[in-house]
């Protein structure tokens, strides 16, 4: 018998059509969402300058006390270019042949890739073997460890960060 599944052969016969693609489930980009501002064109190293610290301030005890000078602290952020790669082959006839379109598959794929890994090294990057130093590995950026959050964690958090959440800021 001719049958689909047939040990004659006839399986050669039946067609096979590619109707769609499922993508991969992936991790949605964070750090343009909370505010994070991007340089673009720089063809060096940046420095950018901040305040570390806040002049001292005095309380007067009566109108002849003497306020004690102080001045803000000032330090300097250097930056430094940091490159990301990733990188398939498809050879000429899978591209020719391919439905849907294996290119485009492809270098959809490549830059959610580097999109999803520059995420990742913004956030939590080590700042070694090439990689960006992430948030959470700056030094003097505050953190809260623990196995389970509950509402007097929110207010530390809450009361770490103060009036400095912008409109875009938010949780991660």
């Amino acid at each position: 018998d001719m049958t689909s599944a047939g040990a004659s052969g006839s399986n050669y016969l039946v067609a096979t059509d590619n109707v769609s693609f499922i993508d991969l489930l992936r991790n949605r980009s964070v750090c343009m969402r909370m505010g994070a501002t991007r340089l673009t064109g720089l063809q060096g190293n940046v420095t950018i300058p901040k305040q570390t610290a806040t002049a001292a301030t005095t309380w007067l005890a009566n109108e002849s006390t003497a306020i004690t000078e102080g001045q803000p602290t000032l330090g300097q952020l250097a930056l430094s270019p940091k490159h990301i790669g990733a990188y398939t082959e498809i050879s000429r006839l899978m591209a020719l042949q391919s439905s849907p379109d294996a290119e485009t598959l492809v270098m959809n794929d490549l830059a959610q890739a580097v999109a999803t890994a520059a995420d990742l090294a913004g956030l939590a990057g080590s700042g070694a073997s090439g990689q960006p130093t992430g948030i959470i590995n700056t030094a003097g950026i505050g953190s809260v460890t623990g196995t389970t959050i509950g509402y007097a964690g929110m207010l530390e958090f809450q009361t770490d960060i103060g009036n400095a959440l912008a409109p875009s800021c938010g949780y991660v």
